[in-house]
């Protein structure tokens, strides 16, 4: 999987033929307080990792930070209902960048 960081925000794209079970469980290490998180995928796989992105997004919610899901070829599901998923990666900061807001706001 190939990864980027970007203005605080650590974009992970990811490649279903290099991924590990439990990927997520297992490799917490690129998770920290100072980054939000968004992940690139495709719509098949999205669905094998749900239960791993269930655990992502609680770990993540602790750090008060944002976890935003590029898919393109979404298929709208109610179980993906928490998740933030949007088809580009333009959109997925510019939702990064309304959480930021919003936290500065609270914390004021």
């Amino acid at each position: 999987m190939k990864n980027e960081i970007l203005d605080n925000t650590l974009i992970i794209f990811f490649d279903q033929n290099e991924y590990q079970e439990n990927f997520f469980g297992k490799n917490t290490t690129f998770l920290n307080k100072k980054n939000d998180l968004i992940i690139i995928i495709n719509n098949d796989f999205l669905n094998f990792i749900y239960s791993e992105l269930l655990i992502l997004y609680k770990k993540i919610k602790e750090f008060n930070k944002s976890l935003v899901i590029v898919c393109n070829d979404f298929i709208n599901s109610s179980k993906f209902e928490q998740f933030k998923i949007t088809p580009t990666l333009q959109e997925a900061k510019d939702l990064i960048q309304f959480d930021r807001i919003e936290r500065d706001i609270y914390k004021l």
